[in-house]
């Protein structure tokens, strides 16, 4: 595959960035918010665990925001400056990643792999 169409190094991919979502929209969702929120505590009674589960972490997730994972990193100053900023750059996409897919509370995601899994499950090349 040609390198040519490449993005040049600093260069956006997205020099935009996420387009804004528009205000009429906002408001309107905004509006709906007490509704869903009454409609999340109704699961909290719910009779399947897992519904009252997933009711607990999005009341506990939006009253209080998620809970950070503590991460400990040993650097080996044998490494060079590129790869430790490349593996950098991979972890925060990862992360990134996890924090926008839908999954269950449980940490499985969509496809049946833990969230964040770049490579299905079952996979050699993982």
């Amino acid at each position: 595959m040609s390198r040519d169409h490449l993005f040049k190094p600093g260069q956006s991919g997205n020099p935009s960035g996420r387009p804004k979502m528009p205000e009429a929209l906002q408001l309107k969702i905004r509006d709906l918010c007490e509704t869903a929120v009454i409609t999340v505590a109704g699961c909290l009674t719910s009779s399947d665990e897992r519904t009252r589960l997933e009711a607990s972490k999005i009341l506990l997730d939006r009253g209080y925001g998620r809970a950070v994972t503590p991460v400990e990193a040993k650097i080996d100053s044998d490494a060079s400056s590129a790869h430790l900023t490349a593996l950098l750059e991979l972890a925060q996409r990862r992360a990134q990643k996890q924090s926008e897919e839908p999954g269950d509370s449980f940490g499985v995601g969509p496809m049946g792999g833990k969230q964040g899994d770049s490579v299905p499950p079952g996979r050699a090349d993982a």
